[in-house]
């Protein structure tokens, strides 16, 4: 394997601000994250985070098929109301990077390549998206040492659709070793789970933790 690529912040700053401008007119929100945010003079990767606007469809199952003691009868199924994310979103990320992984239609991530650098384009829950946005600017120290640790203390865990009470959460166990690993998640009999506030900014969610908010930059 190559030695991987490292980028002079004002390179790596100039691809991302391309990709939010073909996104942004069909986004809610998006940002840029990782080391650019940061404002780091070498950069290894692109990371933006977004919430893609979204519409209501009908989606009209396929017919069941049903036995009775004479024939198969196709049942017909109502159409379904779902929210997806628009049309013109999707077709935006394809001008905007050649996708490698992921799903833009769907899934929560999506790794993509523009100009010989990766783009990590990351999609969260629109309740978490501060936290998130935390998270995905880092440092990875900072946000393992600082951030994850205070809210560690409150008794609280991060799951993939946000902040939840560590009791009412669990996760994978190894049946050979016993132990524990992996990203949290809620037990099955939890069917009401504790959930945070809707954070509006950055400075909501260091206060809810107890922690003095820090510009991108000073996040080491």
């Amino acid at each position: 394997m190559g030695k991987e690529r490292i980028w002079a912040y004002h390179e790596a700053k100039t691809i991302a601000d391309e990709v939010v401008a073909l996104l942004q007119p069909f986004c809610d929100k998006i940002i840029i994250g990782g080391s650019i945010r940061r404002e780091k003079s070498l950069v290894s990767d692109v990371e933006i985070l977004c919430l893609p606007k979204v519409h209501k469809v009908l989606v009209h199952p396929k017919a069941s098929t049903q036995l009775d003691m004479f024939a198969s009868v196709e049942v017909a199924k109502e159409p379904v109301e779902v929210v997806q994310r628009i049309p013109e979103f999707v077709v935006a990320l394809y001008d905007a990077v050649l996708v490698v992984e992921g799903c833009p239609k769907s899934g929560r991530y999506v790794k993509g390549i523009r100009n010989e650098i990766q783009v990590d384009i990351f999609i969260p829950q629109r309740s978490d998206f501060i936290r998130q946005a935390i998270i995905r600017t880092g440092s990875r120290f900072y946000v393992k040492d600082v951030v994850a640790f205070a809210w560690s203390r409150k008794g609280l865990c991060g799951t993939a659709n946000g902040l939840r009470k560590r009791k009412e959460c669990t996760r994978a166990r190894s049946k050979v070793t016993g132990k524990y690993y992996g990203s949290y998640f809620l037990k099955e009999e939890v069917t009401n789970p504790w959930k945070p506030p809707v954070f509006k900014t950055e400075e909501e969610f260091f206060s809810f933790l107890g922690l003095p908010f820090k510009e991108p930059k000073d996040r080491k």
